[in-house]
């Protein structure tokens, strides 16, 4: 596999609430002409989470805490995602 500089770079980010999270999403959005979000989780911040999968609509989202899939229905919130709790 060949790396090319132009195409753009699908990143995932684990813990993508946390303080290094945060940071690393705001790199993919200024820098979004050669980065965009493929993938976010967390652990427990699914209101945070759900925020930023809505602004940078990544192709997959991961909760590993469940008490929210009982609580709340998830489609509606994020609409054409892959949502796994």
């Amino acid at each position: 596999m060949t790396f090319d500089a132009r195409q753009q770079q699908r990143i995932a980010i684990l813990g993508s609430t946390g303080s290094i999270g945060t940071s690393a999403l705001d790199v993919i959005q200024h820098r979004s002409d050669r980065l965009t979000a493929f993938g976010l989780s967390a652990h427990r911040s699914w209101k945070k989470l759900f925020e930023q999968a809505r602004e940078h609509r990544p192709e997959h989202v991961v909760l590993t805490e469940s008490a929210p899939k009982k609580e709340i229905d998830l489609e509606p919130l994020l609409p054409g995602r892959e949502m796994y709790a």
